[in-house]
């Protein structure tokens, strides 16, 4: 299998790895565009209705594209030009962002039309997340591909660190301002893309027709007794880190009375703790295995949960959000790296639609029904629920075949494709 960018050899290091530097660079600039907007939306939700039930429709409304669209994206993933696909994705993105700011500037209260954007947006969201992994798993051989994951994560998350703290400089004018800049960090993108070289072959499917090559990956799929006990576990997983990660900002808005500006400072410590889960995820997957170091991601969670529902002030909100970002890099570093051990190359866009869609099978009835409990009942009640929610799966984790395996069955292997 050839790889891309010239890197010539699969086998030399990461560092000489052209493709993989490629990767990186794209996921540097989009990452620093995300931290804004996934900050900023909420916010500009918040500052036009004061409704936790809007910014929750806004979140559902982002959610949505996974669940309906992800198993096609993956079928057209392993279908297309890759390089050519990648560019789409993130132009078009630029351009929504662009008409997002224009909506804001000119006083539109039009609700639908941001909640329209923002399924716009995680849709071509997707389609360049789907398509990264696509990448790496072409450019990096299997034995390296926990260490190049534990490098986008942690490369992702050092950039992620400014976000907040760029986005509190940004807010102080403007929250379109922070928009704006994301739009010209996507396009800006598009340069490192263009320097792809890529040799496809490998990470092609068969053309055997969509309907086929949606069967090939649903029986690799349900085949795979490990890959699908995972991917049940982070579907219930995913309903309480999203119903979290949107309640904490409400919460901090509309109970703890933080400005924009020291939210976005403290939300700089959820950066912190992802640099420290995506440089610890190796080390932990080595030391304990795949399924032991995923429950330390439940009992990360957990922690942070109980420091949610228990804070009185930006103090423990701050360390709380220090422990939500570890657990969330080190569950992102340890469920994506084994889905990219376990697939083979020319699955892997379908695969990824396929466990894509079932990590997000909840979350959008999860995100709605949030908002109303927000709304009526208040912000630390979801953390309690969180907190409870988590406590059940650990323990029913504990007892899965992936928690009782040691490290040296960390990489069983793909399942034979026919």
């Amino acid at each position: 299998m050839k790889g891309i960018a010239g890197d010539g050899s699969k086998d030399a290091p990461l560092s000489r790895n052209g493709g993989f530097r490629i990767v990186l660079a794209a996921a540097i600039l989009m990452t620093a565009g995300n931290k804004l907007y996934e900050l900023i939306l909420p916010l500009m939700m918040y500052e036009l209705t004061h409704s936790s039930v809007a910014m929750a429709t806004m979140r559902t409304a982002e959610l949505l594209p996974n669940l309906f669209f992800a198993v096609l994206i993956g079928v057209l993933v392993d279908r297309s030009n890759k390089k050519a696909w990648t560019i789409g994705m993130i132009a078009i993105q630029g351009l929504l962002l662009l008409v997002l700011v224009w909506l804001y500037r000119t006083g539109t209260v039009f609700l639908p039309a941001y909640y329209g954007i923002g399924f716009l947006l995680m849709t071509f969201g997707y389609g360049y997340f789907n398509v990264q992994g696509s990448l790496t798993k072409l450019a990096v051989p299997d034995s390296q591909l926990g260490q190049a994951n534990a490098r986008l994560s942690a490369v992702e998350t050092t950039v992620g660190l400014a976000g907040p703290a760029l986005s509190a400089v940004l807010l102080l004018p403007d929250l379109s301002g922070g928009l704006l800049a994301t739009a010209v960090l996507y396009l800006l993108c598009l340069l490192p893309i263009s320097w792809l070289r890529l040799s496809e072959a490998a990470g092609r499917s068969s053309g055997a027709g969509f309907k086929a090559e949606l069967l090939e990956s649903w029986r690799f799929f349900r085949e795979h007794k490990p890959l699908r006990t995972f991917t049940l576990f982070i579907l219930f997983a995913n309903c309480s880190m999203t119903v979290a990660g949107t309640a904490m900002i409400y919460f901090a808005k509309d109970e703890l009375r933080l400005s924009s500006f020291l939210l976005a400072l403290i939300l700089s410590l959820t950066g912190a703790g992802g640099l420290a889960g995506s440089y610890a995820a190796p080390r932990l997957r080595r030391l304990l295995g795949t399924g032991k170091c995923y429950g330390i991601v439940m009992l990360l969670f957990m922690a942070s949960y109980l420091l949610f529902g228990s804070a009185q002030g930006p103090i423990w909100f701050g360390i709380a959000a220090f422990l939500y970002g570890m657990a969330a890099a080190l569950s992102n570093v340890t469920v994506y790296t084994y889905r990219l051990e376990q697939t083979p190359a020319a699955l892997m866009g379908r695969v990824l639609g396929i466990t894509g869609t079932f990590f997000r099978l909840g979350m959008p009835a999860a995100m709605l029904l949030s908002g109303f409990v927000m709304e009526h009942a208040g912000s630390r009640i979801i953390f309690w629920g969180c907190l409870a929610w988590n406590l059940i799966l650990f323990l029913s984790w504990s007892t899965t075949s992936l928690w009782k395996a040691g490290p040296q069955h960390l990489v069983p292997g793909p399942v034979a494709v026919d």
